[in-house]
């Protein structure tokens, strides 16, 4: 069972995507949390003490310090989309396809 945005006593896994608008605790073993960001340094930058609570981090962000980094790009903004040159809009979502 997932629980998003729930207040849970006991979890499996613990994964936050970019940050907490508040404290949030519950027993979860420390080698199953992850923190996801979603923002370049230029944009959010993360406390260490905050970093430090995760055992895993997946980041774009390769200044951040901690020994269990996965670097990539966390935040597929352009998912789904392409550009159309010549158009009023220089972005144009493109039509759905079925398989």
């Amino acid at each position: 069972m997932f629980y998003i945005n729930d207040d849970v006593k006991e979890c499996d896994w613990w994964v936050v995507y970019d940050g907490l608008k508040r404290v949030e605790t519950a027993n979860c073993p420390k080698d199953r949390t992850i923190l996801i960001t979603n923002e370049p340094p230029t944009i959010k930058k993360y406390n260490q003490e905050f970093l430090d609570q995760f055992h895993m981090i997946i980041t774009c962000q390769r200044n951040i310090k901690h020994e269990n980094v996965v670097y990539m790009q966390t935040h597929p903004w352009m998912v789904g989309r392409r550009f159309v040159l010549g158009s009023k809009s220089t972005l144009e979502r493109e039509r759905e396809r079925e398989y």
